[in-house]
């Protein structure tokens, strides 16, 4: 971000990097979200702009999913010390949670999956966990409610007070995407 400083003509775009860099940074952020499903941990980071915000510099939609049997390692790394320049430190405020599957590269110290700044990263782990034993108690529960059975040509569905109650489930969900 700071290349302009190397190559003095290029100071005349600094205003508008120093103006694109607070809502690149605030787009980048809400456009990333973490779902924990029974495969396993889907990532994506939506659609958004970058750099000086030009429809050619338009970051594309990306996916990732870590699925629970090939997870080997969830960790959490606490926020410890500070960075930047010597006259301006700023503490590390953010976790950091790591995972790694069985194919990941460690050579390089990367991880599969690293995300920053989760609110409850703790909970994180602990919920990544317990899906990879199959105790996660919404995930049970969703077994349990039957599918719903095919319509008859005549319109009429057939068997719909089979589906139960869906008021928990949806709860549940609204649970899970808050974490």
């Amino acid at each position: 971000m700071m290349w302009y400083m190397l190559f003095p003509p290029c100071l005349l775009g600094a205003p508008c990097d120093f103006m694109c860099t607070k809502q690149n940074i605030y787009d980048h952020a809400r456009a990333q979200h973490i779902c924990i499903s029974e495969d396993g941990i889907r990532y994506v980071v939506e659609k958004h702009q970058t750099g000086w915000r030009f429809e050619c510099e338009t970051q594309g939609k990306v996916t990732k999913t870590v699925p629970f049997d090939k997870l080997t390692d969830c960790d959490v790394e606490e926020p410890a010390g500070a960075e930047g320049p010597v006259c301006c430190m700023v503490q590390r405020t953010l976790h950091i949670v790591n995972v790694d599957t069985a194919s990941g590269s460690r050579d390089d110290g990367g991880h599969e999956l690293t995300l920053k700044g989760l609110v409850e990263p703790q909970a994180f782990k602990e919920s990544v966990w317990a899906c990879k034993r199959g105790e996660h108690p919404g995930l049970n529960k969703l077994h349990t409610i039957s599918k719903p059975d095919q319509q008859s040509m005549g319109g009429q569905t057939i068997g719909a007070a089979n589906m139960g109650d869906t008021s928990e489930l949806a709860s549940l969900l609204r649970r899970n995407n808050e974490l």
